[in-house]
């Protein structure tokens, strides 16, 4: 967890800039803010190379148990506080300039490796546990009109504390800054 919270912090840190132009020149001193309201969360992406970005997203979830007790239906409300740190390879920005496509604010396909931490909470009739995560991912990512941002995220998982392995999908709808 100490690697999510330095990878946020080396991010913020080397933020130059709110803006990009569309033909994205200058791929390694673009920084994107983001704020998605579909999981709400903030998020920072900065582009190393050409093709290459990182990108830390600080959150909360949504944990809803509904359970029947001593014949009375009760429900616990959950916001487990997430924190993830991304790098992302974009496959097709050569291939939508060609075709006059918009690549402004990392609008293109990608591959990414994510590490997902999540601070467990306990309610009064639930709970949710730490969890670390790492996932192998192929997504997508669309800004229209230069704020809405769209993404959509999908492949294997494998949870670091429960060696267990699952299908990770992740759907973002925000805002860019």
């Amino acid at each position: 967890m100490k690697h999510v919270y330095a990878l946020v912090l080396l991010l913020l840190a080397t933020s130059t800039g709110l803006s990009q132009d569309q033909n994205k020149l200058d791929y390694a001193d673009e920084t994107i803010f983001r704020l998605n309201v579909l999981t709400p969360s903030a998020e920072v992406e900065h582009d190393i190379t050409e093709n290459f970005s990182l990108l830390a997203n600080v959150g909360v979830g949504l944990s809803i148990t509904v359970e029947e007790i001593n014949n009375e239906t009760e429900s616990d409300f959950l916001f487990p506080l997430i924190l993830e740190g991304s790098g992302r390879y974009y496959t097709n920005f050569n291939r939508r300039l060609e075709k006059g496509r918009n690549i402004q604010y990392n609008s293109g396909n990608f591959i990414g490796l994510n590490l997902t931490q999540v601070i467990g909470v306990e309610g009064d009739i639930s709970r949710v546990d730490d969890q670390t995560v790492l996932s192998a991912t192929y997504g997508l990512q669309r800004t229209y009109q230069d704020f809405l941002n769209f993404t959509f995220e999908a492949g294997p998982s494998y949870d670091l504390e429960d060696s267990d392995v699952s299908l990770y999908i992740g759907v973002q709808i925000g805002f860019t800054l």
